[in-house]
């Protein structure tokens, strides 16, 4: 059973993860195509965006579950493991920011501004590799 979980931490992980990068370079890719194809994208990254949105809950339901089944649960866990969390923290706040972003845009029609999701999608792409590295460092 734990070994389910972990694997599909690690896949909740990987989408996460390569959800920032795939919007990134979509988003990048935008710039250069005309006005007409640029919904197509925006849509493109909203429907990343929802799947990374989804792989992090995962990660924080998969997560917590290892925690008791492999610890008892959180103490006695170290300051790297704290920072950890800590900064999955930011990152959910980070995903939870960019989503009402997008239901806002799709609301009223007006796309958020391509500075401020580049500035989220940004500090969401360090800040999962910041996660992922302190995993590493706390479990080994």
């Amino acid at each position: 059973m734990t070994q389910l979980i972990l694997i599909l931490h690690f896949l909740a992980m990987a989408v996460g993860v390569g959800g920032s990068v795939a919007s990134m370079i979509t988003g990048i890719t935008a710039g250069g195509l005309p006005p007409e194809a640029r919904p197509s994208v925006g849509l493109v990254q909203r429907r990343i965006g929802i799947a990374a949105a989804i792989a992090l809950a995962l990660l924080w339901i998969t997560g917590i579950w290892l925690l008791f089944l492999l610890y008892g649960g959180i103490s006695g866990l170290f300051l790297l493991f704290d920072l950890k969390i800590l900064a999955a923290a930011v990152l959910t706040g980070i995903s939870i920011r960019m989503q009402l972003l997008s239901i806002r845009g799709r609301k009223t029609g007006i796309p958020p501004p391509p500075a401020t999701t580049r500035k989220l999608g940004i500090a969401g792409l360090i800040t999962s590799l910041t996660v992922v590295v302190l995993a590493v460092l706390s479990f080994n």
